[in-house]
């Protein structure tokens, strides 16, 4: 239950930030299948997923969506199996890298999920998502001023990384600061309103929701 819930707080940013260039039909397979993902729709997810892979030859939309199925329903051989897949396809794609460290990063393999990012950053270190995901491996590693460093190097890329700014509010809270904790997550609610990482991360900024960096 403990991956579980990282796996939803950390998983459910992967469609923020990044932005594919699809036709409307295959767009219109993947707001499916996100809808099926975030319902927890394991199996309607992935076939449509699996249509959007087919229809568009393996897109790095498809292919990372296709990703987070089985990330989030916690199938770790699975995903493992399916980034360096992913990987093997395109070498040169920094989210098929991203993907990979995700999947280390929920199951606390820090130092994997380190690796994977900073694979990700070699080949496009302005790539926000992944700059967000070291910070997030830092911070459960407990290594709370580099994973700031990184959250707040993600934020300068992408104001409205999500995962960034929810990385700070829960260093803000764990450290006892929950003004600056608000501070950061307020303005992105006219922008990212109904994300469920920001929705989580607002809650316990005001207090609403359990806070757990290494759970």
């Amino acid at each position: 239950m403990k991956r579980m819930a990282i796996a939803i707080s950390i998983f459910s940013l992967f469609y923020v930030g990044f932005v594919f260039a699809v036709d409307r039909g295959t767009e219109d397979v993947l707001t499916q299948a996100r809808k099926a993902l975030d319902a927890g729709k394991w199996s309607e997810a992935l076939k449509l997923y699996n249509r959007a892979v087919s229809l568009t030859k393996g897109s790095e939309a498809a292919m990372w969506g296709k990703g987070q199925v089985f990330i989030r329903k916690g199938d770790y051989r699975s995903a493992k199996s399916f980034c360096r897949s992913f990987i093997n396809k395109n070498r040169k794609s920094p989210y098929a890298h991203a993907c990979l460290g995700y999947t280390h990063l929920i199951w606390h393999r820090y130092s994997l999920a380190e690796k994977s990012f900073s694979d990700a950053l070699a080949l496009d270190p302005n790539f926000a998502p992944a700059i967000a995901g070291y910070g997030k491996a830092l911070m459960l590693a407990g290594k709370m001023e580099e994973a700031k460093e990184k959250f707040r190097e993600a934020l300068t890329k992408n104001p409205e990384e999500v995962e960034a700014a929810a990385g700070l509010v829960d260093i803000f809270l764990f450290e006892g600061k929950r003004a600056q904790a608000i501070e950061i997550i307020e303005p992105l609610a006219g922008k990212l309103g109904e994300d469920p990482v920001f929705l989580f991360a607002y809650a316990k900024a005001l207090g609403k929701g359990n806070l757990c960096l290494t759970c």
